[in-house]
């Protein structure tokens, strides 16, 4: 069984996932005092969606990144 989440991974959400909200901070001011329950929603939602992509791919067992091997019809055949 595979681990749930490697630390490569999981470093690699956790950058993305904290530029995005980083992003969407200062673009909204970067006002510290000033952030409300509304906000933090608004960023972890952004944050949420900015990782989407990687975890699709960590999911995608045909793509060969982050460490996967992806199989060919090639490889198949000879074997």
């Amino acid at each position: 069984m595979k681990k749930v989440i490697d630390n490569k991974m999981a470093k690699s959400w956790l950058k993305v996932f904290g530029s995005t909200v980083l992003a969407l901070f200062l673009a909204d001011g970067g006002d510290v005092v000033g952030v409300g329950w509304g906000d933090l929603r608004t960023y972890l939602a952004a944050g949420i969606a900015s990782i989407l992509p990687l975890v699709i791919t960590w999911l995608d067992p045909s793509d060969a990144r982050f460490g996967k091997i992806a199989s060919t019809d090639s490889e198949a055949t000879e074997q």
